[in-house]
């Protein structure tokens, strides 16, 4: 069906401005109104070339809407112009806003390959079954193992493990940035945690160990909390301990998380994306004296 119907006022236009009326628009326009896009365009690109304002307009036109011709913004901005450069005022307001479309869909063309290269990636990361860092969002959306939504602070269950809570951040174009596991509690207390050792040599049965030593066979480690950044936890003076793997693309992470008047440590996974992985890395990579340095 025709999409777009030429005015009779642009067509008196076209009469007034264009004594030389020739059927050759004449047959263009009669092909246009029954949809025979392609004659159209074949009787008026000749007018066009020869300079006709109006015929250029509707050529425009034919472009911009992908009618007789695959759609081609750049070509009916280019029409357009030509129309405008004689005088013809509708032209220069199409070609403009044309020009914004153009921009618009230059960018979600963007995006698109972005994501689709980001994705591609994403295959690559570690991360929890097929729940990676590098998907976008309504890939997880569709993937339907999540009960709600990753950005919950609290979590969500997914794949119906009912013991474990998930959780995400999304960068602005809507990239899972950090993927985290809550695995939960580690061990309780009533006010200040007396020594991190006191579960730290529980053997098999602690599930900071559990993790750590299937991580280990798992992903190559890069560092871990020292001795002394175990006595800073227990002094309150720093919040976290991490184990790092795969230059920050997974961690162990030990913190406090406040329950009434007690704290619990609590044990959590974070898989990160390839970008948030290496300022992680850069951050949290311990930075201690060398032998040179005395």
């Amino acid at each position: 069906m025709n999409r777009l119907l030429i005015l009779p006022v642009l067509l008196l236009t076209l009469l007034v401005g264009n004594p030389a009326f020739s059927a050759d628009f004449q047959n263009g326009y009669a092909a246009y109104q029954s949809g025979d896009y392609a004659t159209a365009l074949r009787e008026w690109t000749p007018l066009a070339e020869q300079g006709d304002a109006g015929v250029q307009y509707n050529l425009g036109r034919m472009y911009r809407n992908g009618q007789g011709v695959p759609q081609d913004y750049k070509t009916a901005v280019k029409s357009y112009r030509l129309a405008a450069k004689q005088g013809y005022a509708r032209a220069h307001a199409k070609s403009k806003k044309l020009k914004g479309i153009s921009r618009r869909i230059a960018r979600e063309i963007a995006r698109k390959k972005e994501r689709i290269a980001r994705e591609k990636q994403s295959a690559s990361n570690p991360g929890f079954r097929d729940l990676k860092p590098g998907l976008h969002r309504s890939t997880i959306k569709k993937q339907k193992v999540c009960e709600g939504s990753l950005e919950d602070k609290s979590g969500t269950p997914c794949y119906d493990i009912d013991n474990l809570k998930f959780s995400g951040t999304f960068d602005k174009f809507s990239f899972l940035d950090k993927l985290t596991v809550n695995l939960g509690p580690i061990v309780g207390s009533v006010g200040l945690i007396d020594q991190l050792s006191t579960y730290i040599q529980k053997g098999e049965t602690n599930i900071y160990l559990k993790m750590r030593t299937a991580f280990g066979e798992k992903y190559k480690l890069d560092f871990e909390y020292s001795e002394r950044d175990r006595q800073l936890f227990n002094k309150d003076e720093k919040k976290k301990l991490y184990t790092v793997y795969e230059k920050g693309h997974v961690a162990l992470l030990i913190s406090r998380k406040k329950k009434g008047y007690s704290r619990e440590l609590w044990l959590y996974i974070e898989y990160r994306d390839v970008k948030p992985a290496q300022i992680f890395f850069k951050s949290t990579k311990p930075k201690r004296a060398k032998k040179s340095d005395f």
